[in-house]
């Protein structure tokens, strides 16, 4: 009888000792788990950072664009005015004019366009990196409480 009550407790031992290390390895994959969300989370922040960037350069490139094609308008009314003999006033400064005010609102749109892009985009990386933080923050709370679990079964075997 004695050594069964025996081979019971070193069953119970073991199972206990089972169960911590369980335990343990638990509590580490929960906070690998968070090490893992957290990194997705800043490289998604990081790449929505670099495509507000690149937003940020489309929209010069796109002003750029804007202000060359006003300068070649410009050029080309004031050489058809030279050559026809016609003077830059009138129907010429009115084409002018026109074209100053044209290109400026393109500019305008654009100018908004790409300030609407890049804060939905800065919006998006600061999301990501918070979504990232918070579920190592979470990982990390769930592992104290699983390593306090732990702490409290296994002292109070003893």
């Amino acid at each position: 009888m004695a050594s069964l009550l025996l081979a019971a407790g070193a069953a119970a031992s073991t199972a206990s000792t089972v169960g911590t290390v369980m335990s343990v390895i638990s509590t580490a994959a929960t906070v690998a788990g968070g090490i893992s969300s957290y990194q997705q989370g800043q490289a998604a922040a990081d790449q929505a950072e670099l495509q507000s960037r690149a937003e940020e350069v489309n929209g010069r490139m796109q002003a750029i664009a804007t202000n060359e094609e006003l300068l070649k308008t410009l050029s080309r009314n004031n050489a058809v005015a030279a050559a026809t003999g016609i003077q830059s006033s009138g129907s010429v400064a009115r084409a002018q004019e026109a074209a100053q005010r044209n290109a400026a609102q393109e500019l305008n749109v654009n100018r908004f366009n790409t300030e609407m892009n890049k804060s939905a985009l800065n919006q998006k990386a600061e999301v990501a990196s918070n979504r990232g933080t918070n579920a190592l923050a979470g990982s990390l709370f769930d592992a104290v409480g699983s390593g306090y679990s732990t702490y409290s079964k296994i002292k109070g075997t003893k």
